[in-house]
Parts: C-alpha cells; sequence; structure tokens
C-alpha cells in the first residue's frame, strides 16, 4: 500500500461520535486507514492524506467535537515501518535488546514510535492496542544498548510533558523465552 505524507491520529468518545465526525470531515483526499473501537466507547481513527488536507480534517474535528476528542497527533512524512508495525506486518528479529513502552493513549504511542524510529536508530517489532483498555497501547523496539537508552531518554522527556507516559523498560539482553513473544 502507498501512502501519502502524512498520518492523523485521532481518538474520540463515542462511537456514533466518531462516525458522525468522519462523515462531516473527510476530505477527498483523505484516506481513512483504520477506524478501530478501542473499548470504553473510545475510537481510534486513523487518516492518510497530504499535511495541508489533514489539517484541513483536523480544524473541521476540533471546531466540531471538541468536546469528544480525547487525545490526537498528525504526524508528517512518518517512518516507513510505522504503519506496518501496527498492522502487524513487520518481521524483525530482536538485535541487542528491547525497549517496551506503554502509554495511555494510542495517538502518543503512534506518534513518540515515529520520533524514536527517526531519531534514535532502533527498529520497531510491533505496535499493539491493549484489548479492552480503552486505548493503552505497547510498542516493542529493538536495537543495540546505546540506541535503546537513546530512544527512552526521548521517550521520558517527551511522554512525561504529554502526561500518557504509563512504563517503559529495557530489556537487554533478552531473555531466550521471551524472545518467542516477537
Amino acid at each position: 500500500m502507498i501512502y501519502q505524507d502524512s498520518l492523523l491520529a485521532v481518538e474520540i468518545n463515542g462511537v456514533a461520535q466518531a462516525m458522525t465526525a468522519l462523515q462531516n470531515s473527510l476530505g477527498p483526499a483523505v484516506k481513512l486507514l483504520d477506524f478501530n473501537p478501542l473499548g470504553q466507547g473510545r475510537v481510534l481513527i486513523l487518516l492518510d492524506g497530504t499535511k495541508e488536507s489533514l489539517m484541513g480534517t483536523w480544524d473541521k474535528l476540533q471546531n466540531v467535537y471538541a468536546e469528544n476528542i480525547f487525545d490526537h497527533a498528525l504526524m508528517a512524512h512518518p517512518h516507513e515501518s510505522l504503519l506496518p508495525a501496527v498492522f502487524a506486518q513487520v518481521k524483525e528479529s530482536v538485535v541487542g535488546g528491547v525497549l517496551v513502552l506503554e502509554t495511555s493513549t494510542i495517538s502518543s504511542l503512534l506518534e513518540i514510535s515515529n520520533e524514536c524510529l527517526n531519531r534514535c536508530r532502533v527498529n520497531v517489532i510491533d505496535i499493539r492496542v491493549t484489548p479492552n483498555s480503552g486505548g493503552h497501547g505497547v510498542a516493542y523496539f529493538t536495537g543495540d544498548a546505546e540506541n535503546l537508552k537513546a530512544a527512552k531518554s526521548l521517550i521520558m522527556t517527551e511522554l512525561n510533558r504529554r502526561g500518557t507516559l504509563l512504563g517503559n523498560q529495557i530489556l537487554a539482553p533478552l531473555h531466550p523465552e521471551l524472545q518467542t513473544l516477537f
């Protein structure tokens, strides 16, 4: 699948509200990639488009549905491995160790995962929505110890500021039994 230059992740409270929001805000240059009920009434909407078209969609969503929007992230030029990881299409082997990241919103997870991939020389193994959690997510990265530490530092700085960090841990070397999880 070929993607345009930007992604918009929006978490909205209420399935009906989310569908109505999309009905009233999608333009012809924006493609719906995912509509994922996360549990506890929250829905993840993942959109593909140009930065300009997604900013227009975001403006429409924010102006009309602001009280129902839980979180969002607009990512220009997402890393080539981000969406394959979201859609379980990555087959990355563990190299060195693993950094486990857990967040309270999928939007912040996608945004910081993209930043780690672009800035820290780590590879993504998987990005998962925690079932029935209302939007918690987990990402797994692999790389050498130095790059995993750089990613952890970036995560702590950005997500502590944003308030969505639930946990992160470097496991290096990864126990052989845990390698079977990937």
